[in-house]
């Protein structure tokens, strides 16, 4: 099972950056986040999580004119984590995660404000990283210090901002030869569909609509539908 390859690299040691890519609903956050958990209960390394703050839409969200603290005007972005980590937690979920928070074993990390910082010790989780520069990329990916793991998730055929595939900073990422050639890094794609029969269908129809859009150009954003692999 692909998702099985995913937690493979995940808990692979000799991996200090996982890939995750694939359509919504296969389950990449899922497992990821369950990981995340797993690993924290066991070495006690804390969890950073962060997401691009691009809208639906192609809008570059801000944090200025947004009301409230650096952590409130984050909430938005970061609100699918809380489901994710309560369907694995279950009911008491938010007063676990209140704990985490307050102790700080748990850290939601914009990507705006990363520069400057050594991220040791943890493992750290972005989120629709298709929608990253490459300058935003390289920023988060070179923090990375001592007994850290990096995960990036995203699904390239879900490009919000106003630029072309070229330009996404994962698709330059893995598309180098010293990414492929490396030992310390993988790529899995992920296709199997667990959301639900419309989001398949969804997924499909959008296939149909960029393959018809860009095939006069000779370029086709597509969702990868090969077998999962490992580059």
């Amino acid at each position: 099972m692909k998702q099985f390859m995913l937690l493979e690299s995940l808990q692979d040691s000799n991996t200090l950056m996982t890939i995750g890519l694939g359509q919504a609903g296969t389950g990449k956050s899922t497992i990821a986040m369950a990981y995340a958990l797993e690993d924290h209960f066991n070495t006690k390394r804390k969890i950073h999580l962060s997401k691009p703050t691009s809208l639906v839409g192609g809008t570059k969200s801000t944090f200025g004119p947004v009301p409230g603290d650096m952590g409130e005007k984050y909430a938005p972005h970061i609100q699918h984590f809380y489901c994710i980590l309560e369907d694995i937690l279950g009911s008491k979920s938010k007063n676990y995660l209140d704990v985490m928070k307050r102790d700080g074993k748990i850290n939601f990390t914009p990507i705006e404000y990363a520069r400057g910082f050594t991220f040791k010790n943890c493992i750290f989780i972005v989120d629709e990283v298709q929608n990253l520069t490459w300058h935003e990329l390289k920023t988060i990916s070179s923090r990375m210090g001592e007994n850290s793991k990096l995960i990036l998730l995203g699904d390239l055929a879900q490009i919000d901002r106003k630029y072309s595939l070229q330009d996404s900073g994962i698709y330059n990422m893995i598309s180098s030869d010293k990414f492929k050639k490396s030992s310390l890094t993988s790529c899995i794609y992920l296709t199997e569909q667990y959301r639900s029969p419309l989001a398949t269908l969804i997924a499909d129809i959008d296939d149909d609509k960029r393959t018809r859009e860009n095939k006069s150009k000779g370029t086709v954003r597509k969702r990868n539908t090969s077998n999962t692999k490992t580059v």
